[in-house]
């Protein structure tokens, strides 16, 4: 099985790029969508982030505040390491159990840490999307509806977009037309030779 890492800055497009490669037929693991499954009501990170950071984190009904979590941790690097120290393990842990239950020639694993996380070192290829750091902030603020000052602050939270290039094998360009990125994905998807 070949293993190729996804990674990029926050609004960079990297859930373009996934689903681009869900329609073609490829098994892709989204850690965002993994941290989503862990973090909903009854899921197998909530008593951990309610014993970390309180219950005031939680609504009545139980389920996380996700914005009121958010606000805090990109406004501090110490309560976003605690998060990460909780949600970093349970993300590995099934990202690993998905890839042990699969036949697939080719997977491809979407996450934006990769490298801050160390799972660099597990896959066989790390495909970087990249974009423009002026489209980036605005696709932050008009996807997640928040302040300049928030996406600033969390596209500093995240490894630099040099520091990722200088590691990475392949760089998917998605500053420009969609088309373009799709055309560059259909030549990688070509010489992956499957």
């Amino acid at each position: 099985m070949v293993k190729i890492g996804i990674t990029g800055g926050v609004a960079a497009g990297k859930s373009t790029v996934s689903a681009y490669l869900r329609k073609k037929g490829f098994l892709v693991i989204c850690a965002d969508e993994v941290s989503r499954e862990l973090t909903k009501k009854g899921g197998d990170a909530i008593a951990k982030i309610q014993k970390e950071f309180g219950k005031s984190y939680f609504d009545e009904e139980g389920n996380l505040i996700r914005k009121k979590l958010s606000d805090l941790i990109f406004s501090s690097e110490e309560a976003r390491i605690r998060l990460n120290s909780i949600m970093h393990p349970l993300i590995l842990r099934d990202i690993e159990k998905q890839l042990s239950k699969t036949s697939e020639n080719v997977v491809f694993i979407d996450m934006p840490l990769l490298y801050e996380i160390g799972l660099d070192k597990a896959v066989d290829k790390v495909w970087l999307v990249s974009g423009d750091m002026d489209i980036r902030k605005e696709r932050l603020i008009k996807r997640d509806k928040i302040t300049k000052e928030k996406a600033l602050n969390i596209i500093k939270s995240q490894l630099s977009e040099e520091a990722k290039k200088s590691r990475a094998d392949v760089i998917i360009d998605n500053s420009g037309d969609i088309k373009n990125t799709y055309l560059r994905l259909d030549g990688l998807i070509r010489d992956l030779n499957i």
